[in-house]
């Protein structure tokens, strides 16, 4: 995963982001921005089947943002019949959602997954 600062810096890979302050509003991206799942059609198949997808908790620009970039993710949630629940996060995490309340990890989650929740936990 990369993403911009405000002052045009790039910073690549989880562990060199996680003592920054990641810009609210800025969007990450894979690189290669063309990763994506090894099969894509087997994996967004699988999304149709369940009655509930869960985003659980987890480091929302570590490990919950870059799952959602991965090619066919956004889309298999788009999809699927399912409902959508995502459970928050009970801690911020210091220099990157610091101060943030649990609309503002949902907003965060649907603006990088391009689908709205049907349930927040």
């Amino acid at each position: 995963m990369s993403i911009k600062l405000k002052d045009g810096t790039v910073v690549d890979g989880q562990h060199a982001a996680e003592s920054l302050k990641i810009p609210r509003g800025e969007r990450p991206w894979l690189e290669p921005e063309t990763a994506s799942y090894n099969q894509p059609e087997s994996f967004v198949k699988q999304f149709w089947m369940p009655d509930l997808v869960v985003i659980a908790p987890g480091l929302l620009y570590g490990s919950l943002t870059p799952a959602l970039l991965v090619r066919g993710v956004t889309r298999a949630l788009a999809e699927t019949k399912a409902k959508k629940v995502y459970v928050c996060n009970l801690v911020t995490k210091p220099t990157q959602t610091d101060g943030f309340t649990v609309a503002d990890f949902a907003d965060e989650i649907e603006r990088f997954s391009g689908v709205n929740m049907d349930y927040v936990l």
